[in-house]
Order: C-alpha cells, then structure tokens, then sequence
C-alpha cells in the first residue's frame, strides 16, 4: 500500500518562465518484506522558461529522505538536471532530459562497513510523431539509459529501456 499527499505549487514568475515546486510525503507498507516499510519525503523544483511556442528547456533539483526502520537502509538523496521539449520538422516532437543525483545512508552498510553511497546518472528522450493519429493517440519512441555508481558492488548495475506506446497527451 502506498500513501502519497502531495502539495504542487505553480507559479509564472514572468510571461515566458514558469516555477514548479512539489512537496510529497509518501507511507510506503509491504505485506512480504516489511524491512522497507517507510516513509519518503521528496522535494522537487521544476524552472521552466519558454523558448519559443517551439521549444522549452527545463532545470530540475530536487532532494528525497527516505526513512526506513533499519538504518542502513534509510537514506538523504539531493539530484538536479536539466531538459529540453523542441517541436522539430516532420511533425516529430523531441523531448529529452538528463539527471544526475547523489544519495548516502544514515548508517553503515552489512559488510560495507561504511554507509551506502550512490551516484546515479538518469536519460530518458521522447520522440513523438504529434501529426500522425491513430484513433487519436499519437505514436511515441521512449528510450532510457540509467547508470548507477556506489561503493557497495550489488548496487551498481547500468539499464538500458526501449518503449513504443501511443499517448493522447503531445
């Protein structure tokens, strides 16, 4: 079961830049593996200025506490990134996004001796073809790249996504 309130704040600073921040608490419960019931606290900051009707570029920070009854596990994470939303010729729409973030557990790790420490770099690039519909959803190419470094050796892995879908919203 997951509980999430969340309280998102939008503000257009000036006619062309807009400020998302978003606070969220969420309860996590598990009915098998109740070692990572918790909670996660998470605070996101999106600016946002408009290029042109065309094109929208994105800086994003933003921090998590995840709180978890046994201390190794429990972690302070900070990430910041930036992004770019560019309509291209061929009605095709390009929408790409870097983050890359830091996290640190609060206690030392089983056999690690020392808290667990993980640096994480996230891709993700959108091509939608927004001119084409098919009983009006549009055709999207997503692909994902994720590449995670730490200290502890089982929590180090590299992940490569591909997704086709169609989508309503482009």
């Amino acid at each position: 079961m997951v509980l999430r309130p969340q309280i998102t704040i939008r503000h257009l600073l000036l006619p062309s830049l807009n400020l998302e921040t978003r606070l969220s608490h969420r309860l996590n419960t598990f009915e098998v593996g109740d070692w990572s019931d918790g909670t996660t606290t998470s605070l996101t900051n999106r600016l946002a200025p408009t290029m042109s009707p065309s094109q929208v570029l994105y800086a994003m920070a933003g921090g998590d506490r995840i709180k978890i009854d046994y201390e190794h596990t429990s972690t302070w994470a900070g990430w910041g990134g930036l992004g770019i939303y560019q309509e291209v010729p061929r009605g095709i729409t390009v929408y790409a996004v870097g983050k890359l973030g830091y996290s640190i557990g609060d206690g030392d790790y089983p056999l690690l001796f020392a808290p667990r420490e993980m640096t994480r770099l996230d891709t993700r690039m959108v091509l939608t073809k927004r001119d084409f519909s098919f009983y009006g959803l549009a055709p999207q190419l997503e692909y994902t790249y994720t590449n995670n470094w730490s200290n502890d050796e089982l929590s180090e892995y590299e992940a490569h996504g591909l997704a086709v879908t169609l989508t309503r919203a482009f």
